[in-house]
C-alpha cells in the first residue's frame, strides 16, 4: 500500500494503470488524456491581422471549460517574445455552454513595431491569443 506518482503524457495520449498482486491481475484501465479547451482571444483580431495601437487599452477574451476548482486566469504579455513583468487575475463566471468567461483590459505597450501577446493560465494549461504588432 503507498502512493506512486507517474509522469502524464501529453494531451491526445492513452494512459494506462492496471494493479496487480502477485501473479493475479486485479484490473486494468486506460485513460484518453484530452486538454480542456481553454481560449484566450484580443477583441478585434482576426485570423489573418491583430491591429493593436501603442498605448490604447486591448480587451482579451478567456473562456476555459467550467470546473468545480479553477474560478480564475492567470493573464501575462510577452514583447518580442520576452515576457513582461506583472501579471493580472481574471475572475471566470458561468457563460454559455457549460463554459467560464472572463475578461482583462491591458495597455498595449508603447514600443512601436514590437510583436506583443497575451498568455492566459487556467490551472496547468496556458493558451495564448495571436501575436499583435504594435502601431502608431
Amino acid at each position: 500500500v503507498g502512493n506512486t506518482f507517474v509522469p502524464v503524457p501529453a494531451s491526445g495520449s492513452t494512459l494506462s494503470f492496471s494493479a496487480q498482486i502477485g501473479t493475479l491481475t486485479l484490473f486494468s484501465r486506460q485513460i484518453s488524456l484530452v486538454a480542456p479547451a481553454i481560449q484566450a482571444k484580443l477583441e478585434g483580431c482576426t485570423a489573418s491581422m491583430c491591429p493593436v495601437t501603442q498605448g490604447t487599452s486591448a480587451v482579451v477574451s478567456i473562456s476555459a471549460p467550467a470546473l468545480d476548482t479553477v474560478s480564475t486566469a492567470i493573464v501575462t504579455t510577452s514583447i518580442n517574445g520576452v515576457e513582461t513583468p506583472g501579471s493580472q487575475s481574471v475572475m471566470l463566471a458561468p457563460c454559455a455552454g457549460g463554459t467560464e468567461c472572463g475578461t482583462a483590459t491591458l495597455t498595449v505597450p508603447m514600443t512601436v513595431g514590437a510583436t506583443w501577446q497575451v498568455f492566459a493560465t487556467v490551472g496547468n494549461f496556458q493558451v495564448f491569443t495571436l501575436p499583435a504588432t504594435v502601431s502608431m
